[in-house]
């Protein structure tokens, strides 16, 4: 698969694991939920890092590649940096402790952070082919009591 392709199915992906993390909280799986968010954006950024030809092997060298790329040269907001750091922390804590539970509320953060995450990265990629749904939003409003 060429670069260009490959990139396309990663964001292909991330679209995939955004709408995984809406589902899940929906079902009120809101750990696992977490879970496909942080890999949203995971696979986000790796589609945007492979547009400059670089890969990385760890969620850490990930998360220290990307901002070195991307946030300390300024092509993205550091929000994002932030965002993408705090899903990488939650997703470590609930993958592999049994003491951490997270609320609706803290998890749907998580969720319309990986939506824009998503929806910046198409925009500096250029890809628009895979559109965004705003699925957070309907979900949020469906959450209210």
């Amino acid at each position: 698969m060429d670069k260009g392709a490959t990139v396309h199915e990663l964001l292909r992906r991330a679209e995939q694991r955004l709408a995984a993390a809406l589902y899940l909280l929906n079902e009120g799986f809101c750990e696992d939920s977490v879970n496909r968010a942080y890999y949203s954006m995971s696979f986000a950024a790796t589609a945007l890092l492979l547009t400059r030809g670089i890969t990385v092997r760890t969620h850490r060298g990930l998360i220290a590649t990307f901002g070195s790329e991307f946030i300390r040269t300024g092509v993205i907001d550091p929000e994002f940096g932030r965002a993408f750091r705090i899903a990488e922390e939650l997703r470590e804590e609930v993958d592999y402790s049994i003491s951490r539970i997270l609320s609706a509320e803290e998890v749907l953060v998580v969720i319309d952070d990986a939506e824009q995450f998503l929806e910046v990265i198409k925009e500096r990629y250029g890809d628009r082919s895979l559109p965004l749904s705003g699925k957070s939003r309907v979900l949020a409003r469906r959450m209210q009591p």
